[in-house]
């Protein structure tokens, strides 16, 4: 498989001039795309990839949980849902959460 099939995709808030912007990465082994955009959209998220039909890394944003070809949940968001069911109070999800995260 090469490595540019994969590309690792997140957005973030982005201050421009005091304007709510959305701040658009697609990386991978070798580079990095940033765009700036006024939407946190499907729409967006089209106009980043453009054609590109690889393996999506993302979060569970509900664009990238639609996307139509294969997709990882990025590890760093599972770890850290897993660490957070560590800390509920319920015994069983505690114990759960606390369990799945060893030897991280």
């Amino acid at each position: 498989m090469d490595y540019k099939e994969i590309n690792y995709i997140d957005e973030i808030s982005w201050f421009r001039q005091g304007e709510l912007n959305w701040l658009w990465v697609m990386v991978n082994n070798t580079v990095a795309y940033f765009m700036i955009h006024k939407n946190r959209s499907k729409q967006a998220f089209l106009e980043l990839i453009q054609n590109w039909e690889g393996i999506l890394v993302s979060d569970n944003y509900g664009v990238y949980t639609k996307w139509v070809n294969l997709r990882q949940t990025c590890l760093a968001h599972l770890i850290r849902k897993a660490k957070a069911l560590g800390e509920r109070k319920n015994p069983n999800t505690k114990r759960f959460g606390q369990q799945i995260t060893k030897g991280t």
